[in-house]
């Protein structure tokens, strides 16, 4: 009987795993769990803010692609950098 194809995708490192794979050798429950970190993604569009002063967050946020910058923004409305 001819062998059945595997239907299994090949894992693709995620942007962060391969960048500390380049700098250190990961075990492989060390990848499991970057991976895991790494596993839900969301799209933040331009000029939206990532994190609110004041908020709890619960997850860790990775940023993949693209730049952010911090500011502050004062009472009076005005953003600080």
């Amino acid at each position: 009987m001819p062998a059945r194809p595997t239907t299994a995708q090949p894992r693709v490192a995620r942007p962060l795993t391969r960048k500390l794979s380049r700098l250190v050798a990961l075990a492989p429950d060390e990848t499991a769990i970057l991976d895991d970190l790494q596993s839900d993604t969301r799209v933040i569009r331009r000029n939206r803010e990532i994190i609110t002063e004041g908020r709890k967050y619960d997850a860790l946020l990775i940023l993949i692609d693209g730049v952010s910058i911090r500011c502050r923004i004062l009472h009076d409305a005005v953003a600080r950098y």
